[in-house]
């Protein structure tokens, strides 16, 4: 794929430091291209990957975001546990976002009581 062809110096190692730039790139990619499973897995590295300077590089406009999303994709593969998982985490980081902002927060926490209740409904 071009992203990961990109992120390759001359030397043939990664172009910089960064381990989770690539993977937030890639799950924008493969999330544009209907391929959900691949997007969720990059979002997934994306959020995992060590990287010294997240707070400062990367996470400020990619964390939160990446969260919602799987919240989106999970609860579209039927994964209700790991949807509220990923949109408590948006929530927490959205909490005192600008009033612009909150009614995203506020579509989340209506997702996330839907997700609840879901999983508390008996099952047949």
């Amino acid at each position: 794929m071009e992203f990961r062809q990109g992120d390759v110096a001359y030397d043939n190692r990664p172009d910089t430091e960064c381990a989770p730039c690539l993977p937030v790139e890639l799950a924008r990619a493969f999330d544009a291209g209907g391929q959900a499973d691949s997007a969720i897995a990059q979002y997934e590295q994306f959020i995992t990957a060590p990287y010294y300077n997240r707070l400062v590089d990367i996470d400020p406009l990619n964390l939160a975001l990446a969260h919602e999303r799987l919240g989106q994709l999970y609860e579209q593969r039927g994964d209700s546990a790991r949807a509220a998982a990923h949109d408590a985490q948006f929530i927490a980081l959205w909490k005192n976002a600008d009033a612009e902002l909150q009614p995203r927060v506020a579509a989340v926490q209506q997702r996330l009581t839907r997700l609840g209740a879901r999983a508390a409904a008996p099952r047949r």
